[in-house]
């Protein structure tokens, strides 16, 4: 599993150390419900593996993102 920050909220809904709504995940993504949604439905999708900013993910991890 890919490291992340101890302080970072989505690494630890990726990991699972909080509890999230996930409606869908694989190898390198984790989406789920936003609690605090613009719309109904609004779900966000990040990558399992820790990035500052969107600069900071890896290529292949920002084209999962992108797919799922």
């Amino acid at each position: 599993m890919p490291t992340g920050s101890e302080d970072c909220l989505f690494c630890r809904i990726a990991a699972g150390d909080l509890p999230a709504t996930i409606v869908a995940e694989d190898a390198r993504t984790v989406a789920f419900m936003d609690i605090n949604p613009a719309t109904r439905g609004h779900a966000l999708v990040i990558p399992r593996a820790h990035a500052a900013d969107l600069h900071e993910i890896p290529g292949e991890d920002l084209q999962a993102v992108a797919l799922e």
